[in-house]
């Protein structure tokens, strides 16, 4: 270095501003979702998968690819559904061989992981799409808090939701900061480990626009949606899926309004929402409200505003029209776009400053910021994990046994709304043969007297 010159002082100004977001981020996380890591190995639908797709060599390894998932037990195809999810099934089969099924606090730390990882990517889409650090912080903060994530992160079965969002999100940062082939890669690699995030994709263009990046960009991820759902086929023989999508139709409308109605009742918990006339209401009312407040907005947070809203919105309608909204962990994907408008919001409306119309949207997005922290679980306690964890543990043990009733618990009691974001989790037939064929491949000893 020449005389004279001094190289730029690494100095607290540079480097703690990149640090505390994330870091605040983490312990957060923690202290909202790591007292679930006493949870047991519960949502148990997803044992008959890993106790036919364990992964012990190269075979094992290419037929997570080539079949769907829990091939090996027709039975739980038959009473489930055909799903292609790869990438799930060897994060599973990778947990398994590190923990077995002796220790539930490894399944639950992996799950744990994996959503601070999403609620990260929540905060680098944020600042991607143009919030300030604090802004974004705020995003990703609503969305870790809110309770429909307790019914996500402590279920191992719904890694599938959370594998496919660590995917994306990434993918959307990196499209939008001007990478091609990593993006292309990334979202393969999130519809394999679950296909939801192909509902996502007509979002991409906005969020690049969003950014002030070319909306043209987003073609790159066509090519990747055609390889990811080409596979899904090749293994499936067709697009496989619970198979409840048919064409529209005048007789379906009240198992559409059921499916949208439970998914908004959801979102918005506890707000005391009911299906029915009501439950229309209020859901048009809030719509409204948010929209009319974005138009107080400058241009890029309304754009955000609007944004998260047309994609909470055709979220709903798309699991309505596919008849298959059946829990909390469907909110996943949402919520993502619900925190970045509510952050959003806020951001605007301190841009309007001194401005009286600036405590409109601040005010609006802090009832909406209070309705999740009231509910989340720093505030809001959910024992319900813990009960069906007891009940599980109690007939598993009766199992090894061979005392078990035959009448595996299904769920624990239904106190209150709040169990409805562990539910399902309990035991049904074929979770129990498959704990069976796990715990005991040479058959039980018990058995065999």
């Amino acid at each position: 270095m020449r005389a004279g010159l001094r190289a730029p002082a690494f100095t607290r100004t540079t480097w703690w501003p990149r640090v505390w977001p994330p870091l605040l981020l983490a312990l957060l996380v923690v202290l909202a979702l790591g007292q679930f890591l006493q949870v047991g190995l519960v949502s148990t639908d997803w044992w008959p998968v890993l106790s036919t797709n364990q992964v012990n060599n190269l075979s094992d390894f290419v037929r997570a690819f080539r079949e769907p998932i829990g091939a090996g037990d027709p039975h739980f195809i038959q009473q489930t559904a055909r799903h292609y999810r790869p990438i799930a099934v060897l994060s599973d089969a990778l947990d398994y061989k590190l923990y077995g099924l002796d220790f539930p606090a490894g399944w639950q730390l992996t799950n744990l992981l994996v959503h601070l990882g999403v609620t990260l990517g929540v905060y680098a889409l944020g600042r991607a799409l143009g919030l300030a650090r604090w802004a974004a912080t705020l995003a990703a903060a609503i969305f870790t808090l809110h309770p429909a994530i307790v019914g996500t992160v402590p279920a191992i079965a719904r890694r599938h939701d959370t594998l496919s969002a660590l995917f994306f999100l990434p993918c959307v940062v990196l499209l939008i900061r001007g990478q091609r082939v990593l993006p292309a890669i990334l979202f393969v690699l999130s519809i394999l480990s679950k296909e939801t995030s192909l509902a996502a994709l007509p979002f991409v263009p906005l969020m690049l626009r969003a950014a002030g990046q070319p909306m043209r960009r987003s073609w790159v991820l066509v090519p990747a949606a055609i390889v990811a759902v080409g596979m899904r086929v090749l293994a499936l023989g067709d697009l496989g899926g619970y198979g409840t999508a048919t064409y529209p139709s005048v007789a379906a409308v009240p198992i559409y309004w059921d499916k949208f109605a439970r998914y908004f009742i959801d979102l918005f918990y506890p707000l005391p929402i009911r299906q029915g006339l009501m439950a229309a209401l209020a859901i048009a009312l809030l719509f409204a409200c948010v929209a009319a407040v974005a138009m107080l907005l400058p241009d890029k947070e309304r754009f955000l505003v609007w944004l998260g809203l047309a994609w909470v919105f055709f979220f709903g309608a798309f699991y309505a029209g596919l008849k298959v909204y059946a829990g909390s962990w469907y909110l996943y994907f949402p919520l993502i776009a619900a925190s970045i408008a509510i952050a959003a919001m806020v951001q605007g409306g301190l841009k309007r400053r001194p401005e009286p119309i600036a405590w409109v949207p601040i005010g609006l997005a802090g009832v909406m910021i209070a309705v999740v922290l009231v509910s989340s679980p720093l505030i809001t306690p959910y024992p319900n994990w813990t009960e069906t964890t007891v009940l599980m543990d109690d007939y598993l043990r009766r199992v090894d046994t061979c005392t078990e009733d035959g009448n595996p618990p299904l769920a624990p009691p239904d106190h209150d709304a709040r169990a409805a974001f562990v539910n399902p989790t309990g035991l049904l037939d074929y979770s129990v043969t498959a704990y069976i064929a796990l715990k005991f491949p040479n058959g039980r000893p018990c058995a065999q007297h």
